[in-house]
């Protein structure tokens, strides 16, 4: 596995590099915040890097880019150039502004990376400051190169999205859930309320027979039997069904008694694995448990 430690200190891994005589290009997995990142430099061989520069694409931005470079071709931002032009920025106190262009030519695909000082815009967006001297790193791919690469990335994409598409539904669907659920639910009542009509009416007791009664036999002395009250077999009571699904959980953890007993962040991973593997009894269950315990240790 190609790894590669840039600035923050993390580690990416290097989906594809395309490495000529003077520079170098790495694409790289930053997925787990939902973008690319391209890293490249110029060098001189024995020397190491002088220059290096890198750019992170959004996932949406990069399928569109990759899909059409695969196909011989860019998407145009910059009529002026005919190229894929793409500003983003960094950087705290100063800004940095930080720029993607991506030009095609019959026989060549020319990737360049720069930096260099930005203004802040509008959103949030830095752009370059005019006149502003910056660093920049070129990189000559063949069309033949271009292609191969281009089509690395979108495999790369296609097999992350598979192996990651029952937990991202997942997370989705917690929250979803979060922003829908109040953050407290009213305790349903025990029993309506008797009002003071209803509680005036007479209450009317089931009218009962008398028991019959045999005659006697002649010569016999009459006798009065004893009633025996007959009574039916008491039927138990039939509990309710418990609902056991993503409503009930999340009714049960917006309750006074789950926030004090159970993390907010473990309260999300119950509900997640709940979701993947269709399971809110169990997650419920815990829940409970967590409940129980909190309130015995109390």
């Amino acid at each position: 596995m190609d790894m590669s430690e840039q600035p923050g200190g993390r580690r990416h891994y290097r989906i594809y590099s395309q490495v000529t005589g003077s520079a170098f290009l790495h694409v790289e997995d930053v997925l787990d915040i939902g973008k690319l990142r391209l890293f490249a430099g110029r060098y001189q061989r024995g020397q190491g890097a002088s220059i290096t520069a890198y750019h992170y694409l959004d996932l949406d931005d990069a399928r569109l880019l990759f899909t059409d470079l695969a196909a011989g071709g860019v998407p145009i931002t910059d009529e002026k150039d005919e190229a894929y032009v793409e500003y983003k920025g960094s950087g705290e106190g100063i800004p940095t502004s930080r720029v993607l262009k991506i030009q095609v030519q019959p026989e060549r695909v020319f990737i360049e990376l720069s930096y260099g000082p930005g203004e802040r815009m509008g959103q949030g967006a830095i752009r370059p400051v005019r006149g502003a001297e910056r660093q920049s790193v070129s990189v000559a791919l063949t069309w033949l190169e271009a292609r191969r690469l281009a089509l690395a990335v979108l495999a790369h994409l296609a097999a992350w999205e598979a192996a990651t598409f029952h937990a991202r539904i997942a997370a989705g669907l917690a929250q979803q859930l979060e922003e829908v659920t109040p953050a407290t639910q009213p305790e349903p009542p025990a029993s309506p309320p008797v009002t003071a009509a209803r509680a005036e009416e007479p209450i009317a007791e089931p009218a009962e027979e008398p028991p019959a009664v045999k005659p006697a036999a002649a010569g016999a002395p009459t006798e009065e039997p004893t009633p025996v009250a007959e009574h039916a077999p008491e039927q138990p009571a039939q509990a309710p069904t418990e609902r056991a699904d993503a409503t009930a959980y999340w009714q049960l953890a917006n309750t006074e008694a789950a926030r004090r007993a159970v993390e907010p962040a473990q309260i999300k991973e119950w509900a997640l694995k709940a979701q993947q593997y269709k399971r809110w009894d169990l997650a419920i269950r815990r829940l409970k448990e967590a409940i129980a315990s909190s309130q015995a240790s109390g």
